[in-house]
């Protein structure tokens, strides 16, 4: 399996999920070379690195447990995906392909520049693309089931004593407006509109530095304090309280390429049963997304 990154270009204007998801694309992605045999799965830039790391010298085909140093909710999706391609009879070389931006991941599924997606996406947003264009996973994440934390700066001694939805509403979020179900999900509660930017790294900072309260992410397993860590920096989640995003999220691939068909066709109905098993939901309690620890903590 070639875990080499296929470029695409860096855009620098900002595209909202109307234009993006809606509405004909003003930029186009090259098409990617590949040979016939190989199967390309689209993932941002950071999950693909820690992927590489989880995994590090282990054979992917027997890979069983998702726990350990860098697993988290994407990190687990895509070694799932990966692995049950592996075990498919006559599976084809799978090549890595990094888009760090949502919209973009999905467009590119849409058009058929890549032919999955390699960590899970919102069903409301998967369904803009067209029934025509993809096909969807059954649910990785049950509607009702995605529950986060409310992550802030170990430093943020008022927004650590959080503990009422009154509260809460006081606090400055940074969030990112085509994040829908998120934006749409803290207004909905009476939160003042957050600090909108385009990037995870943007909104880690401005909570690091305290110029937002707090962000919206799932819960880590790195520690029994769930600390969320990213390029230097270190968030942890308010205790007690957690919020509930109603939406439930699947895997996707292209029904414009041939490979796209096949990873419907052989490896989704292997993700479903595995679902129905409870298996998957065993992998997402490992990764620590379904955390234990958290199980009777307020959720908003």
């Amino acid at each position: 399996m070639s875990l080499l990154p296929a470029p695409l270009p860096v855009f620098s204007d900002r595209l909202t999920r109307r234009t993006v998801l809606s509405a004909a694309i003003a930029w186009s992605v090259p098409v990617l070379a590949q040979t016939l045999h190989t199967l390309r799965v689209g993932v941002p830039r950071d999950v693909a690195d820690d992927y590489v790391r989880f995994l590090a010298n282990r054979d992917l085909a027997s890979l069983e447990r998702f726990d350990g140093p860098y697993s988290r909710r994407d990190v687990m999706e895509l070694a799932w995906l990966l692995r049950e391609i592996k075990r498919q009879p006559k599976a084809p070389d799978t090549q890595l392909v990094r888009i760090d931006s949502y919209e973009r991941l999905l467009a590119s599924l849409r058009d058929g520049h890549i032919d999955a997606i390699g960590t899970s996406a919102w069903l409301a947003d998967l369904e803009t693309l067209g029934s025509g264009n993809v096909i969807n996973s059954a649910a990785m994440i049950p509607k009702g089931t995605f529950v986060v934390g409310v992550y802030t700066s170990p430093r943020n001694e008022a927004a650590l004593q959080t503990r009422t939805l009154q509260q809460l509403r006081v606090l400055r979020f940074a969030c990112n407006s085509n994040w829908q179900l998120d934006w749409t999900t803290l207004r909905n509660l009476g939160i003042a509109p957050p600090i909108d930017v385009d990037t995870w790294s943007q909104m880690v900072t401005l909570v690091d530095s305290g110029r937002a309260d707090a962000l919206l992410a799932p819960f880590q397993p790195s520690t029994n304090a769930m600390e969320l860590r990213f390029d230097g920096k270190t968030l942890v989640p308010i205790d007690g309280i957690a919020i509930a995003l109603n939406g439930s999220r699947h895997l996707a691939s292209s029904k414009n390429t041939a490979q796209g068909k096949w990873v419907a066709s052989k490896v989704f109905p292997a993700l479903a049963a595995q679902a129905k098993s409870g298996a998957l939901r065993k992998a997402y309690e490992e990764c620590g997304f379904h955390n234990p620890r958290t199980r009777a903590w307020t959720v908003f």
